[in-house]
């Protein structure tokens, strides 16, 4: 989504920044996923490039202002779950997707895709078990952000 408002020169030339945001990445299986880190760095690289001066400022704005809303997210998405609310869950999934995406936790956002068509078909016994592994994904990315966080500090 971000890479639509930068101007061509500022856009990182990787494969992961050129892949439209409509189509996250989808979940990979448990055993990559252990391998290899939560966060794409190059969704990072292009969050510091959107700062004027080129300072992380802002990347560190975006990241903690993700870090300070995604429990309330997810809790909502695990409330929908519960509750046996696909319409919602599929909003509450939608709105991860999105942002996730945007930090560069391509892995993530592909679990909360699932978890948005899940919620779309009504499909909640399935998303109760994709939470679980969705969960689990997504205290590798936040943990990962934190740490980058304090890298950049």
């Amino acid at each position: 989504m971000l890479s639509r408002w930068l101007p061509e020169s500022a856009q990182p030339h990787t494969e992961a920044a050129t892949r439209p945001a409509a189509e996250p990445a989808r979940p990979a299986d448990a055993a990559s996923r252990s391998d290899s880190s939560p966060i794409d760095l190059a969704a990072i690289e292009a969050l510091r490039q959107l700062d004027e001066a080129g300072s992380m400022a802002l990347a560190r704005e975006l990241l903690q202002a993700f870090l300070d809303t995604a429990e309330d997210q997810v809790s909502q998405v695990a409330a929908s779950i519960r509750s046996g609310d696909g319409v919602q869950l599929g909003r509450a999934a939608h709105a991860l997707k999105s942002s996730t995406f945007n930090v560069g936790a391509r892995d993530l956002s592909g679990c909360y895709l699932e978890l948005e068509k899940m919620g779309r078909e009504g499909r909640l016994d399935a998303a109760c078990a994709m939470f679980d592994q969705t969960r689990v994904e997504h205290e590798r990315a936040v943990a990962r952000l934190r740490e980058i966080l304090l890298e950049v500090s």
